[in-house]
């Protein structure tokens, strides 16, 4: 899986400052419920182009960021603990039952 970002270095009065972001776009059917936005993940065929550096062109570009089919994704119910930055544990990332 690869999630469309962005990232830039802009000078800075003592050192370089490198900034990145994910990209996002409109919730499909399956995010939706949860939140009206997703990031963008690109398709392994849009891959070569999307980390193209010599590529810049905006109509080359921008239909590569579109929502992610819906029938392609499944949702898996976690442990709640995940919601909190204090818990890195393993179950984490357990199937919730």
């Amino acid at each position: 899986m690869a999630l469309a970002g962005i990232w830039d270095v802009w000078p800075g009065p003592t050192e370089k400052l490198f900034t990145c972001a994910i990209v996002t776009t409109t919730a499909n059917s399956i995010v939706e419920p949860v939140h009206d936005r997703m990031p963008v993940i690109l398709p392994p065929e849009a891959w070569d182009a999307w980390l193209n550096p010599s590529e810049s062109d905006p109509a080359k570009l921008l239909p590569l960021l579109q929502p992610f089919p819906a029938d392609r994704m499944e949702v898996v119910p976690v442990n709640p603990v995940i919601n909190s930055s204090r818990h890195e544990r393993p179950d984490c990332l357990a199937v919730a039952g």
